[in-house]
């Protein structure tokens, strides 16, 4: 098994899906700020140099990602973040305060 800081892309060492999923979700769920696709590469660098389209999508559909345009207008890349999930009063987990 290779050490962490041993990792690196071959071309036979390609992710599956689930794999992108869980890395990234992995490392957005511990950056409340977000980090660039370049940022999540630099931590992980088995991941794809470009994800595919379609990969993302799905992301934001099963993880909740959401990509937000920088701050700085002079760098084109974009944040990706977690989105909140809000609790609503149907959740068995939380129970909410009623008005009377």
């Amino acid at each position: 098994m290779l050490a962490r800081s041993e990792s690196h892309v071959t071309e036979t060492s390609r992710l599956d899906y689930d794999a992108f999923r869980r890395v990234v979700h992995q490392h957005l769920s511990a950056e409340n700020h977000g980090l660039t696709y370049a940022q999540l590469r630099a931590r992980e660098p088995n991941l794809p140099r470009s994800p595919a389209a379609i990969w993302v999508k799905q992301l934001e559909a099963d993880i909740g990602l959401v990509r937000i345009p920088n701050a700085n207008r002079k760098i084109l890349k974009k944040i990706w973040k977690l989105q909140r999930r809000e609790m609503t009063s149907g959740s068995d987990n939380v129970s909410l305060p009623t008005s009377s």
